[in-house]
């Protein structure tokens, strides 16, 4: 990718596709199918979609064996998944819509997964409980979240240092969910059983370290609306405060010509029951 800040500030969905995706969002999709596949004729939703990786894999393993669905509110980043499903030659259909209001009928999924999105949602329980209604008796979910921003270190100095350059007091809303009991609690409220908490940990590689701020801005700038809104001159003279800011714990976790940054997240797995 180029280094100018056009390319990025253009389509920050479509940078996020491009920088953040490959580096998190892939590999960890792995780590929650590993827990619980998809299996061939199940219906297939996919909650906070994003632009898609989840739903692009699953429907990439069973080759239009499963149906699947994936919802999200941006419009933008729903734009990207449409364009890489059809690239990547897989059938998804794509809803916009709000996951505390799931607009399916009851019992229209027999697996849910939700990456990195439950943490985002104004009414946690009304979401979680939206899920539920939508499975069928004998569903799943799979879901995955950030733990608590003290075990991502890395990623809570970068975080850190963007709200501090914009004046956000708040901690990243990223991790808001790191408590696992709270976490878990969120399952039980909403009627599931046989639920399992599991923290796992993985390293995230960056390729070119050089661009990190640069491209880690842009993809913010998908979900954080001070970033979208930002004109192109502030925006250069964030990341060069940015960068600066963070010239030193880059070069700490940079190894060869990446960026190793350990991650850590709660994954749950739930069944509906009853």
């Amino acid at each position: 990718m180029s280094q100018s800040s056009s390319y990025p500030a253009s389509n920050p969905a479509q940078t996020f596709e491009d920088f953040y995706v490959p580096c998190i969002f892939r590999p960890w999709t792995g780590e929650l199918l590993d827990r619980a596949r998809p299996r061939s004729g199940e219906r297939v939703l996919d909650v906070a979609c994003g632009t898609g990786i989840v739903a692009r894999i699953v429907a990439q393993q069973l080759n239009r064996e499963v149906h699947v669905t994936g919802i999200d509110y941006s419009s933008a980043m729903l734009d990207v998944a449409r364009v890489a499903a059809a690239g990547e030659h897989v059938e998804i259909e794509w809803v916009e819509g709000n996951a505390e209001q799931l607009p399916f009928p009851n019992a229209s999924f027999d697996f849910v997964l939700v990456q990195q999105g439950l943490q985002f949602f104004r009414d946690k329980a009304l979401a979680v409980g939206e899920i539920y209604r939508v499975l069928t008796l004998g569903g799943r979910v799979v879901s995955s979240t950030w733990t608590d921003i003290e075990n991502n270190p890395f990623n809570k100095t970068f975080a850190m240092e963007i709200r501090r350059h914009l004046g956000i007091s708040e901690e990243p809303t990223a991790f808001s969910l790191g408590n696992r009991a709270s976490l878990r609690a969120l399952f039980v409220d909403a009627g599931f059983d046989e639920i399992e908490v599991e923290v796992v940990r993985r390293d995230v590689r960056y390729p070119s370290p050089h661009q990190f701020v640069e491209l880690g801005v842009a993809s913010a700038s998908a979900t954080v609306p001070e970033l979208r809104s930002m004109d192109a001159e502030r925006r250069t003279e964030l990341v060069e405060a940015i960068r600066t800011d963070m010239a030193a714990p880059i070069r700490q976790y940079t190894v060869g010509d990446e960026l190793v940054c350990p991650m850590e997240a709660h994954i749950v797995v739930a069944r509906k029951t009853t």
